[in-house]
Parts: C-alpha cells; structure tokens; sequence
C-alpha cells in the first residue's frame, strides 16, 4: 500500500470563526479606502486568492498600488485586531499530530505573508509540527488557489496523488479538484455539504481524528482515486 505523503493545510480550517475576523477586516480596510461593500458579501468571497478579492471589492488587482496596500492593510487589522480573539477549534493540534504520525509531512500553503501566518501557528501550538510553510512569491502569477496549490506541488516535490488537502472551503476544494489533488473538508467553516462537494466531509476536527483511521488520510491514494 502506497500511503499519503504531504498534507497540504489551509491552517484557517484549524481556527474559530477566522472567515468572519478576515472579512470584517477586509471591509474595515475597504472602507478606509472609501469603499462601502457589505459584510456578507465579503465573507461568502473570503477564501478567494487576494487578487481575486480585491477585483471583485476594489476593482483593482494585487499588482497595483491601491491593491497592495488595501490588502496589507486588511492583514494589518486581522492581525492586530481580531486574532487574539480566535481560538482553536477543539483538537486540532492533535489531528496534525495523526497526520505527522500516519507519515505525512504538513505543509501549510498560504496567501498570507509569513509574518501573517507564525502568529496563527503560535496560536495552535503547531510550529513544531509543520514540515514547511508556502507562500507564493510575486514571481509566482498566483491569481487563484489552483495556482496556489500548483506551486506548493512544485515546491514540495509531491505528485497530485501523493498529496491531500485539509480545508474548510469551496474555493479550496474546487482548486485542488482540477489539479486532481483529493480534499478532505471540514464544515466548521460555515460552508454546506453541497458547497464542499467533491471533497470528503467531517464536522470538525476532532470529528476527523476520531475516524482517522477509515478517513482519506489513511487510505491508498489509487484506492480512494477508484472509490
């Protein structure tokens, strides 16, 4: 049996109501830029790549100046604002345990700056779990999760079949889909089970770790493929 060799995590998927802080920080910094978007439309879009969130906010791409500092700004206040506030969900660190355990190396992979991310991995006691953390550099042309996801791949020296998502989103599940990496998703991120289609569906973390042994995570990647 041929077994899962890197797991590619969106780390927001092990947090408390982390969509809602990013949102909220995002029209907080749209709005000191005189832009008025509402909450909810923000936080249905919120786990877009920067780029297309700021062209669907603002009009204006990350390459631009209004677009950069909008989205640093939005960081700037998720980090100094909301983070302190979220709490991991409820036995996250030991899911990441399990995956280390089942031999799986965990690769974080993030839009978000590195000074952005240790904090969140401070948070979840998890900076000695992570094998390496990626973010794409402007020399990437990441406009979208697949790119993102595509350019971990390449760094991590794992094949599609070697890899396996963790995440909480829509956005992430479609991304990996057409890169044929297989996604395992969590609803605590407030997505329904219909959002979340084509990943493999648990309520929580501890929900997965409790069926880690019958989960993707454990399985042969060409037997899941067949399922």
């Amino acid at each position: 049996m041929r077994h899962r060799l890197g797991l590619l995590l969106s780390v927001d998927a092990l947090l408390l109501d982390v969509h809602d802080a990013r949102a909220q920080a995002w029209v907080e910094a749209l709005a000191e830029r005189g832009v008025r978007v509402r909450f909810p439309e923000v936080r249905q879009s919120v786990t877009l790549a920067p780029h297309e969130l700021l062209n669907l906010t603002l009009g204006a791409g990350l390459d631009t100046p209004l677009g950069n500092e909008t989205c640093e700004r939005a960081r700037t206040i998720f980090g100094m604002r909301y983070l302190s506030r979220i709490p991991p969900r409820y036995r996250a660190r030991e899911l990441l345990q399990a995956a280390i355990r089942s031999g799986m190396r965990v690769i974080v992979v993030s839009a978000d700056s590195a000074e952005t991310l240790l904090p969140i991995l401070k948070k979840l006691e998890a900076e000695s779990l992570i094998h390496r953390a990626i973010y794409p550099s402007k020399n990437d042309r990441v406009g979208s999760r697949r790119d993102l996801l595509r350019v971990a791949l390449e760094r991590a020296a794992l094949t599609n079949k070697a890899a396996i998502q963790l995440t909480d989103s829509p956005d992430d599940v479609d991304g990996a889909a057409k890169l044929g990496v297989q996604s395992v998703a969590l609803l605590s991120g407030g997505w329904t089970r219909n959002q979340l289609r084509g990943a493999t569906i648990y309520d929580s973390p501890k929900a997965l770790l409790e069926s880690f042994e019958t989960s993707p995570f454990a399985s042969d990647p060409d037997d899941t493929a067949a399922a």
